[in-house]
């Protein structure tokens, strides 16, 4: 004889299952098969099984998607809206090509050449001309560093 089957609250497992949860999570929680499991749902009237490309209900509490609904009106990109929101990029499109929300385009952070340089001269890292201009160190060095280096003729006539 089989090993004996354990009772599944079915009300609960529907309940999770409408909330978004996979059959497999479900199946851990209740100590039952996924194979079980789904072979209950389907049996129940008015539930409707998702296949595997059918998206899962939204994971995103409504608070999150209210300040990211928020935030798209206020005219922030999708990379501002997940930082301030702390969700990723593709939470943030994949919400406004849902709810049909115009995102604004990223703009790229400019700062001022000249500042920089003028920092670099006073003897300032990297690191602390990034700081006061509120961009990466990256940025800076990869922008300064060229201009800094002298060409390679002019070592040639320091060296000679």
């Amino acid at each position: 004889m089989g090993s004996p089957r354990t009772r599944i609250d079915v009300e609960q497992a529907v309940l999770w299952y409408r909330q978004g949860w996979t059959l497999r999570r479900i199946a851990a929680k209740l100590g039952c098969s996924f194979q079980r499991l789904s072979t209950l749902l389907r049996d129940q009237p008015g539930v409707e099984m998702r296949t595997p490309s059918h998206p899962r209900a939204p994971r995103l509490p409504e608070a999150k998607r209210a300040a990211i609904r928020s935030a798209i009106g206020e005219g922030l990109n999708a990379s501002e809206i997940s930082r301030r929101v702390g969700v990723t990029v593709a939470a943030v499109t994949l919400l406004a090509d849902k709810e049909q929300l115009r995102l604004q385009k990223g703009r790229r952070l400019t700062w001022d050449l000249k500042h920089g340089q003028a920092l670099r001269a006073q003897g300032l890292s990297y690191q602390r001309v990034a700081a006061e201009l509120g961009v990466s160190t990256r940025a800076v060095w990869s922008k300064l560093r060229p201009l800094e280096e002298p060409a390679a003729g002019q070592v040639a006539d320091i060296a000679a």
